[in-house]
């Protein structure tokens, strides 16, 4: 089960040896959602992701509970070296919104390792309720399924893979690294 912490921090006066006015208060956060992946999501819910289209999946959507998506039961195949273009679009998109998207390459159930974070939109305005990120699974990158979790978040809030942001959503996916994707059609019956 998830870890759930309350913490306050309070401005230390020197000279009178004293804590005083509280900075923040009542914050929580949890460890993990008891997959062993951190929590995440947002508070408001102006923005969202509305359509994820990356390989096999074609995902449309509304807004999540608490922001949040788990949609790890859908996903694709990625074969190691080779470019993907993965195409989201937002609903009600503001100025300062952005597309974050990390892959766990590595399974250890977490974001944080180097090469995981595979795309951030650039620039701090959002042109469009369109983006499209290309990336492609490492050499180093695990075979089998593998967490991708994608945030629309905004420059001026949380920016990370964990925890709640002001605005936007969050939303997980699975992607499976192959040697090989073979083609869904395979021709058969030749005559000469």
């Amino acid at each position: 089960p998830a870890s759930q912490y309350n913490y306050s921090v309070y401005e230390y006066y020197d000279a009178t040896k004293c804590y005083i006015n509280n900075g923040l208060y009542g914050i929580t956060f949890t460890t993990s959602n008891g997959t062993g992946y951190c929590t995440a999501g947002a508070l408001n819910q102006q923005e969202y992701i509305s359509n994820v289209s990356f390989g096999s999946i074609n995902q449309s959507s509304s807004r999540g509970t608490n922001q949040y998506e788990d949609y790890t039961t859908i996903g694709t195949d990625m074969q190691k070296g080779v470019n993907y273009t993965a195409n989201i679009t937002v609903e009600n998109p503001v100025h300062y919104d952005k597309i974050f998207i990390w892959i766990d390459w590595n399974h250890d159930n977490d974001f944080f390792d180097d090469g995981e974070n595979v795309y951030t939109s650039s620039g701090a305005d959002f042109a469009s309720p369109h983006t499209t990120a290309t990336f492609s699974p490492p050499s180093n990158a695990l075979m089998g399924a593998a967490r991708m979790r994608i945030r629309l978040g905004n420059s001026n809030s949380n920016m990370t893979p964990c925890e709640r942001s002001d605005r936007g959503e969050v939303e997980d996916y699975t992607v499976n690294v192959v040697n090989c994707v073979y083609p869904s059609i395979q021709a058969s019956g030749f005559t000469t």
